[in-house]
Parts: C-alpha cells; sequence; structure tokens
C-alpha cells in the first residue's frame, strides 16, 4: 500500500466512478482499476462491490476510505509540498422543488465562495421520491422535508424550522388567517408533497372552510395564480430576500405558526459525509443569517 493507492481510492469515493477518479489523480482507468485490485488482495478484503455500475464501496471500503483520509491528512501535513490536489468532489444532490428557490441557491453559493472544488448534481423531486432515491444511492443526499419517518439506514439532519404563510392579494379583505381562507378562493399545493399534507392536516384540524379551485405542483406557480389575484394559499414562508411580490401579503398560519422542518437527509455510512457535512454547514449558515436579517 502506498500513499499514490490512497489519493486513487478517496478520489474515487468523492468522485463517484473510477474514471473522475482517475481525471483527479492524472492516471488512466485501468491503472485505478489495477490499483484498487492491488489493494484489495494485499489487504484480503472487498472494497468495491462491482456488481453494481459504476460500482460503489462497501461497507470496509467505506471504512477503508475514513481511514485513508486521516492518514493523507498525516502525511500531507508533514509538508505542504506533498499535498495533491485531490479536494473536492462530485455530490449527487436532491432538493425538494420548495428549496430551489430559497435557501439551497444560497448554501451552494457560500461552499463555492469558500474555495470548495464540489461539484453538484442537482435534482428536484418530492420528500418521500428523494428518500427512495437516497437510499438506493442513486443520490448522496437530499435536501426535504422531514419524513414521518426514517429509514434506519439513513439520518435526518435538520438545518431549518419554516414558517407557513397565508398568502393573499394585498387588496383583499380579512385581518386573520382564517377570514381570508374561509373569503378567498383557495389555491391548493401539492398534496403529494410532504408540505402539502402538513398543510392539509392542519386545515382539517382546525375544521376550515376552504374553497379549493385548483391545485399546483410548485411554490411559483401558487404565488403567481395569488399574485393575479386568483386567491390565496398557504406555503413556506421560503427563506430568501424579496420572498414574494408586492402585490401579496402574508398573514402567519395558526397561532403559533405552523412550521415544516427542513433537513439533508443522508446514508450513515456514506464515504461522502464529508461533502455532506460542508453543504449542511453551508445551510445552517445561510439559514440563521437570513431568519436574523
Amino acid at each position: 500500500m502506498d500513499v499514490k493507492t490512497l489519493y486513487t481510492l478517496v478520489a474515487i469515493a468523492d468522485r463517484g466512478s473510477f474514471a473522475e477518479a482517475g481525471n483527479a489523480v492524472g492516471v488512466s482507468v485501468s491503472a485505478v482499476s489495477m490499483q484498487m485490485r492491488a489493494l484489495e488482495e494485499e489487504l484480503g478484503t472487498t472494497i468495491f462491490d462491482r456488481s453494481r455500475r459504476p460500482p460503489i464501496l462497501t461497507a470496509s471500503g467505506v471504512a477503508l476510505t475514513q481511514r485513508a483520509r486521516e492518514l493523507l491528512a498525516h502525511w500531507e501535513s508533514m509538508s505542504a509540498t506533498l499535498k495533491r490536489d485531490t479536494a473536492g468532489g462530485v455530490l449527487k444532490l436532491g432538493t425538494v422543488h420548495t428549496c430551489v428557490s430559497g435557501v439551497l441557491p444560497l448554501a451552494l453559493k457560500r461552499v463555492q465562495q469558500q474555495g470548495h472544488r464540489i461539484e453538484f448534481h442537482v435534482t428536484t423531486g418530492l420528500t418521500h421520491e428523494l428518500e427512495k432515491a437516497v437510499y438506493h444511492r442513486h443520490l448522496d443526499v437530499a435536501v426535504v422535508t422531514e419524513p414521518e419517518t426514517v429509514r434506519p439506514e439513513l439520518a435526518f439532519k435538520p438545518f431549518l424550522d419554516e414558517p407557513l404563510v397565508v398568502i393573499a392579494p394585498r387588496s383583499s379583505e380579512g385581518e386573520t388567517d382564517k377570514a381570508v381562507l374561509q373569503n378567498l378562493p383557495y389555491v391548493r399545493f401539492n398534496r403529494s408533497a410532504r408540505v402539502g399534507q402538513l398543510i392539509d392536516r392542519e386545515i382539517a384540524r382546525r375544521r376550515l372552510q376552504v374553497r379549493s379551485v385548483m391545485e399546483i405542483d410548485n411554490l411559483e406557480g401558487v404565488i403567481a395564480m395569488v399574485a393575479n389575484g386568483l386567491g390565496c394559499s398557504i406555503v413556506p414562508a421560503r427563506e430568501v430576500r424579496n420572498d414574494f411580490p408586492r402585490s401579496i401579503r402574508t398573514l402567519p398560519f395558526g397561532n403559533p405558526p405552523l412550521s415544516r422542518k427542513l433537513g439533508l437527509l443522508v446514508p450513515r455510512d456514506t464515504a461522502r459525509g464529508h461533502l455532506a457535512e460542508l453543504l449542511l454547514d453551508a445551510l445552517k449558515v445561510v439559514s440563521t443569517t437570513r431568519s436574523k436579517g
């Protein structure tokens, strides 16, 4: 076992394939494959599950990668000139639709500004779809609304309690959320979405009589309908500046306001845990900054 092999192993874990790792460390795919075969023979263990395409790390491989990171950190601390350009990596990231125009871009920008060379491949979906994709390793991590139950193999790491608000045309009447919801046509947010289910349950619990005239599966569409005077709705407050058009007014939904918990869903044995933590830290910082602002 040599240092070059450990750099290659870490690059595979971070970038997701032998080909990308080869590009990172400057060797061919066949050379990467030979290094990993030799490492497995030397250690007498299977590091990769080659029945998957591309091959993925086994539990032993994940543990070895973590140890390799520690060894390389000690090695690099001996001399800065020994450090290789293997920082960064690829992170296959899923996110609920409502975060694409919310805190996620701010967090990705922060990671970029910090100099981390992480390439994010972003996919959108509903919470239950993203959870399944993370479980089957089609995604590395996902930003989701807290699921009702979390599989034992996954960890939900919260970063924001996001309040829900009633939105209505600024010219509409009604001083309370109940008055607005029961007097105006109701533009329903997608009931298949976790946040849509939270909203529907609260409406039922409070026995609010709403007159649903349409159902829309994306936040921007709901906001556009309300901005054009077609009704009212209940949506996440969105922790970004200039949240809603000036033609819209907002009221808290409930007293205290109902909120949804956003977090990062991560496999417990992922080899990209350090990349996930960088993203999680950025999400926490931008969420805190926005709530104070």
